[in-house]
Formats: C-alpha cells, sequence, structure tokens
C-alpha cells in the first residue's frame, strides 16, 4: 500500500453505488468472504435506503475505510430485530487485499466496539469466519471474541472444496 492519509467514517444512502461496486469487487477478488457477487442487491435505491436505515439505527453501524479516496474496507455491524434478539448484532469486515496487514481493520473494530460501548444496547457480537482465514480470526480474538463452535463443511470455495467455518462471538457487559 502506498501511503496515504486514512479515513473511517460512517456509511450513508449516497454511499450505496460505491459501496455495492467495491462489495461485488471484494466477491471476485478473494474467497475469504462467506457471500458472492450475486448475493447483493440489484436494486441500488433500496440498497442505499439500508444504508440510511442502518446510520439511524441505535444496534446498527456501517464504517467505510478510505485511504485517499479509494474506499479500501468495510465493517458493518447489524442488529437484530425483535424483543429476544435485539440484543445480538452480526458483524463482518472486509478489506481489500492490497490494504491488509496495515492494522486498518483493527482501527474498524476498535471504532466500532467503542461505538457499541457507548450506546449500551448491545450484549452479543456474533460473526461467522473461514477457519482457514487465519489473519481474521486472529483479529477478532485480538478485540475478544471466542470462538464458539465449528461449522464443519459450512461453505464451499470456487472449485467446490468444503472448508469449515467458526462460528464467534463476543459478550458485552453483564449477563442482567
Amino acid at each position: 500500500m502506498a501511503e496515504g492519509v486514512l479515513n473511517i467514517r460512517e456509511a450513508v444512502g449516497s454511499d450505496a453505488p460505491v459501496l455495492l461496486s467495491f462489495l461485488q469487487q471484494m466477491a471476485l477478488e478473494t474467497d475469504l468472504i462467506l457471500w458472492e457477487e450475486s448475493d447483493f442487491p440489484d436494486d441500488l435505491e433500496r440498497f442505499g435506503q439500508i444504508l440510511e436505515e442502518s446510520y439511524h439505527s441505535l444496534a446498527s453501524l456501517c464504517l467505510l475505510a478510505y485511504v485517499d479516496d479509494q474506499l479500501c474496507g468495510v465493517l458493518h455491524l447489524r442488529g437484530k430485530q425483535g424483543r429476544r434478539l435485539n440484543h445480538i448484532a452480526d458483524v463482518f469486515i472486509v478489506l481489500a487485499p492490497a490494504f491488509r496487514g496495515y492494522g486498518i481493520g483493527s482501527l474498524m473494530m476498535q471504532e466500532t466496539l467503542d461505538w457499541v460501548t457507548t450506546m449500551d444496547l448491545l450484549r452479543r457480537i456474533e460473526l461467522t469466519v473461514q477457519v482457514r482465514n487465519k489473519a481474521a480470526v486472529a483479529l477478532y480474538q485480538k478485540f475478544g471474541f471466542e470462538i464458539e463452535g465449528i461449522q464443519k463443511r459450512g461453505v464451499q470455495d470456487a472449485d467446490g472444496v468444503l472448508l469449515d467455518l467458526y462460528s464467534m462471538a463476543l459478550l458485552i457487559g453483564s449477563d442482567v
């Protein structure tokens, strides 16, 4: 990565085109993520609405990392709906391959966990990650996520090889 200015900010509805393009590109460039290019909404307007709803939500957060003017990473925390699950959120993070290993993921995760602490609504953050994605597993463990289980043959790569997944979670605050 060439030197540049890092800016991490919250996504808004107008970010939909660049974010959708980035996520589609990442689905093509790496097989470490669990979704494919076809998993994204075709309706750009609806995608923008989803981002705007996340921006105004008390239990969801979407962070975009830019180096200069280039989007290089996304962290999305999405709170679950319903009275019985509204204390739980799912999280995923994806960084462009050229920007991995520079601490951007750690900065995004720290900012997210600071936000979660400030909001004081969530008590559990969940994620699923490929067992072979050692860097991501190490990042999550660095922030206190624990492996709760293994999903044997939970995903397959482009060649049809079946891969295991970790189910990981971070518990926040007390049980009460």
